[in-house]
């Protein structure tokens, strides 16, 4: 009886808890607090060698450009009932080459595939988005859009025809915004079975329009598609699953790469490599990577690791070093956050980078917890090279 009158209430402590989760979700900017989860830990000297140098290795890559494709500026996503094949239409406003234009992205109902169409100007090419959508179909094409926010109302219009024919009509005429803007990172890349780099993309200024909106409607050659409610309320409201940011921020990280790793002069003030920046401090004559800065249209991305990468071209082997990192845009610390293992042996040195904490709006595994980096990096006749690449768990 004592047992049985245990599993009741266990049982009944289960269902409140699903219950609270069910009745609502408040969407978090940050999964940890940067500050305490990095702590302030230092390197061993004993991980260096006698000889140290003016020139450090940087193993690191870090793009916000996009993947190459351009910058984001605002991104907007319905998700309907499936029709004429159909599950959901993407619309992105880009800036590439100091040129604006607008990408539709058409996914697939059932499958990990999309269409793409771009604004001819913006010379997209395949390559670009292999890495993050699988399959994928990119076809330049003139269609009718707009994208802007009207005294804070969601003003969407989109007019195009596919590679098949089919006449796609999507607008959104927002009357009533309930949700106060939110930051999100978004899932973009998750489902890339072969990637090439991690996509990181945050959504500074991200809502869902609400469930009651009556002027919001996707229409395929004539046929009004059937929007995708919300389970559940977001940040007090009810809302569909059409969700939109004007305010978006993008990078590609550590790119799979093989060959030589030039080796940079130190400057204690910072190193400008690749398009971001390196900052560095001194332990005893060494120097090591205490953060990663790249910087898109006003805002700051960073990636602190504690303790300091050390410098790799000036370990001694044997004792390895085990630390973590973040990842910050602007004021908002502790988006990602995970752990980093380097060690030397035999003359090679071998670093992992592994996402350990990452927030997700739905229950399951978040999808930045499946990647795992791993670089090898040696010294070839007087020449570092290394070979590096990402891979899902």
């Amino acid at each position: 009886m004592k047992n049985r009158l245990h599993f009741i209430v266990v049982q009944f402590v289960v269902l409140l808890v699903l219950l609270g989760f069910a009745a609502c979700i408040q969407l978090k900017d940050s999964v940890v607090d940067e500050n305490e989860y990095l702590g302030n830990r230092q390197n061993d000297i004993r991980i260096y060698g006698a000889a140290k140098s003016d020139v450090l290795l940087n193993p690191f890559r870090l793009n916000t450009n996009n993947w190459d494709a351009g910058v984001i500026e605002r991104l907007m996503l319905v998700e309907f009932k499936p029709l004429a094949n159909y599950r959901s239409i993407e619309l992105q406003i880009i800036e590439k080459d100091g040129n604006e234009g607008a990408m539709v992205i058409l996914y697939y109902d059932g499958e990990s595939k999309a269409d793409i169409y771009f604004s001819p100007h913006l010379a997209l090419t395949h390559e670009m988005y292999a890495p993050v959508l699988n399959d994928v179909e990119l076809t330049a094409s003139d269609f009718e859009y707009g994208f802007e926010e009207k005294n804070g109302c969601l003003k969407i219009h989109l007019s195009l025809t596919d590679r098949f024919g089919n006449k796609i009509l999507m607008d959104v005429d927002e009357q009533n915004p309930q949700m106060e803007p939110a930051s999100l990172l978004a899932p973009i890349g998750g489902e890339a079975k072969e990637p090439e780099f991690m996509t990181l993309v945050f959504m500074k200024h991200f809502r869902f329009v609400a469930a009651d909106e009556e002027k919001v409607s996707v229409d395929i050659n004539g046929q009004p598609a059937e929007l995708i409610k919300l389970p559940v309320k977001v940040n007090g409201i009810k809302g569909l699953q059409t969700k939109y940011s004007m305010d978006m921020v993008s990078l590609s990280w550590n790119k799979n790469f093989k060959g030589v790793l030039a080796e940079i002069p130190v400057n204690i003030g910072g190193i400008a490599d690749q398009g971001f920046e390196l900052k560095i401090i001194e332990n005893q004559g060494f120097y090591e990577i205490t953060s990663l800065i790249g910087r898109q249209d006003g805002h700051e991305l960073r990636i602190r690791f504690s303790p300091p990468i050390p410098q790799l071209n000036c370990l001694a082997g044997d004792l390895g070093v085990e630390g973590r990192f973040t990842l910050g845009v602007d004021e908002i610390g502790g988006i990602i956050a995970g752990e980093y293992e380097l060690e030397k042996i035999d003359g090679n040195i071998y670093l992992e980078i592994e996402p350990k904490e990452g927030y997700s709006p739905v229950p399951g595994k978040a999808w930045m917890k499946k990647m795992e980096w791993e670089a090898q990096i040696s010294d070839k006749d007087g020449a570092w090279q290394m070979k590096s690449a990402w891979e899902k768990k």
